[in-house]
């Protein structure tokens, strides 16, 4: 039984067949017109119709009208065929009755018109060999003309493309179902319709309000089935649609992204660059499980800050785990690189004081904002705001101090940002977060994370995005959200690689002097290339003087078993008669023969102990 999938199905239900009907009928046709060229003196049974009688009524004879029907004889017949016929057109005078006859005849000029048919169409065709011949070819070449015509300008074009999105139904299918609830169920799949080539979308009919969620939990093999990327699946009563998504899947580094007071984030659908205003930064907070790009995209937000040095007063990188910031430590005096939890509970009571400060300089000067420049305290990993060694009155005093850091920043230019894994109480204080108006999610399986950042099920979808599409997040994509504007913008962040030259030397360039960085990156490098070269000088110096250990233990291990073989030989012809001995010295043989395999000396030297006692 041939196994044909539902597209193959399709191409020959659809195209295939109706293809070869029509050509055929059109074949047969233009067979049938020009076998008419063809045709003269073929024979064919000619009926021909002759009056046989032809009968008059009222007919008077003697001066009496006769009123029964009488037969005209031959004489009178002639004469009315040839002087009075359309006098025999009266039917109530005239009655004539014909006779039949079959003749033998042929095809000529004047009979082709009414006498050419299908009968004659086919003796014409197989008169010869050649009309046959050509008749035949004839049939056969146009049904396949057309079918090439439709496999090379049609279905290579526009149908073979569609033939993984036309069985896509059946491969979700086959993901979804199971043994078990096969049997006893009529199982509904869904219906390709089309595909909308100006708009470039496809659309499948379902029965099933809810059977987006099937799809976009099998997007990652939707994607690979297809060969297809950053796809974006919708549904309308019950039509699914399905698109690729007009947003970069990757988005390559640039440095002419990075401009003044402007905080560049990435691009969103169309390649339209988002950037905020770097003067006007809000609290911000930045989830993402690992792997998600979320130190690539911290690192495109610290090159916007650099580029901008000059707007900030001090920027604080607070890196507990001295990971990602410690990179940034003694490059640039505006610059301070915090790891201890300490430390950062006595910054944060400095820069609640200057907060006071700048509050009290803003009413004495009667300003809505202040005037001079702006602090940064970036915090990476939140959770050790929560978990760390302090006591519970320390983290108590400096959870507070930074809520009220967040509570009243608004216009004294002082701006947390927060980044981490987890949006949950055991990680970050639910008030600190609370007072955080602007909100990025990277990829993250988890559902709190979700919606305490993104927004619930129903706010996702009406910004045009999905819980399992956040799950699904290429490294890089972010969701991001304004709380106060309601902006929200679904954004990919370019790449920037840190370990990459270009890259590097781009960002250091922003904050320290670049050659002198190159020196002292020169410098390092060759340290470290001969701190290298001097361990490896000792290991081979110490492989050696392990190696001639190794050389004169085996000599004297050599030395040692050849004597305690001379040495049994010895007491064994001395102790011949010995019964006792003599067991026991074959006992010794045994596990010196066995010794002797292993090769161990300390062994060995056991073994002469026992031998001495024997």
């Amino acid at each position: 039984m041939i196994n044909l999938n539902t597209f193959q199905i399709r191409i020959i239900k659809f195209y295939i067949l109706p293809i070869i009907f029509f050509s055929l009928i059109l074949s047969l046709i233009i067979n049938f017109q020009l076998m008419k060229f063809f045709s003269n003196d073929i024979e064919f049974n000619n009926k021909v119709e002759t009056i046989k009688e032809i009968q008059r009524k009222n007919i008077v004879v003697n001066g009496v009208e006769l009123k029964k029907w009488t037969t005209l004889t031959e004489t009178q017949k002639d004469f009315f065929l040839n002087n009075e016929k359309e006098k025999l057109e009266d039917k109530e005078k005239f009655k004539i009755k014909y006779k039949y006859e079959i003749i033998k005849d042929k095809i000529n000029d004047d009979n082709i018109n009414e006498q050419y048919n299908f009968i004659i169409f086919i003796k014409t065709m197989f008169q010869g060999f050649f009309f046959s011949l050509f008749s035949l070819i004839l049939l056969f070449l146009l049904p396949r003309f057309s079918l090439y015509k439709f496999y090379k300008d049609y279905y290579l074009t526009k149908l073979k493309p569609l033939e993984k999105f036309i069985n896509l139904p059946f491969f979700l299918d086959s993901l979804t179902s199971s043994t078990n609830n096969v049997e006893n169920k009529k199982i509904f799949i869904d219906k390709f319709l089309k595909y909308d080539e100006e708009n470039k979308f496809y659309l499948y009919k379902t029965n099933s309000i809810t059977q987006k969620n099937v799809y976009e939990k099998n997007i990652k093999d939707i994607e690979n089935y297809l060969n297809l990327q950053n796809l974006k699946i919708t549904q309308k009563d019950l039509i699914i649609k399905i698109e690729e998504k007009k947003i970069k899947k990757t988005v390559n580094f640039n440095k002419n992204d990075y401009k003044e007071n402007l905080l560049f984030l990435g691009e969103r659908e169309h390649s339209k660059k988002i950037y905020l205003n770097i003067l006007g930064l809000k609290h911000t907070i930045i989830i993402g499980e690992s792997g998600s790009g979320k130190s690539v995209f911290i690192q495109n937000i610290l090159l916007s800050i650099f580029k901008n040095l000059n707007l900030y007063e001090k920027i604080y990188l607070v890196d507990f785990k001295l990971v990602e910031m410690s990179r940034y430590k003694n490059k640039n005096e505006k610059i301070e690189v915090i790891s201890g939890i300490n430390q950062f509970t006595q910054k944060v009571k400095e820069i609640e004081k200057i907060m006071w400060d700048r509050y009290k300089y803003m009413e004495q000067n009667n300003l809505t904002t202040f005037n001079g420049n702006g602090i940064l305290v970036f915090i990476d990993e939140f959770r050790s705001l929560e978990n760390n060694s302090l006591e519970k009155e320390e983290k108590k005093e400096m959870i507070k101090s930074l809520i009220e850091l967040l509570q009243k920043r608004r216009r004294r230019k002082i701006f947390l940002i927060f980044r981490g894994q987890k949006r949950d109480t055991r990680n970050i204080n639910s008030s600190i977060v609370s007072n955080i108006m602007n909100r990025i999610i990277l990829k993250t399986s988890n559902n709190d994370n979700i919606t305490k950042i993104g927004g619930n099920r129903e706010e996702l979808e009406n910004n045009g995005i999905s819980i399992n599409e956040i799950k699904n997040f290429n490294r890089g994509r972010l969701f991001y959200k304004d709380g106060d504007s309601g902006e929200n913008f679904l954004i990919q962040s370019p790449f920037f690689n840190v370990e990459d030259e270009e890259h590097s030397n781009f960002m250091f360039s922003l904050i320290t002097d670049l050659k002198e960085y190159k020196e002292k990156e020169k410098e390092n490098k060759e340290n470290y290339e001969k701190e290298i070269e001097k361990l490896n000088d000792e290991f081979v110096e110490n492989l050696k003087i392990e190696m001639d250990k190794i050389e004169n233990l085996t000599e004297v291990y050599n030395k040692i078993l050849e004597q305690l073989k001379k040495d049994y030989l010895e007491k064994w012809n001395n102790n011949k008669e010995d019964k006792t001995i003599k067991s026991k010295m074959l006992n010794f043989k045994k596990q010196l023969n066995i010794e002797e395999q292993k090769k161990d000396i300390d062994n060995l030297l056991n073994l002469k102990e026992k031998f001495l006692e024997i």
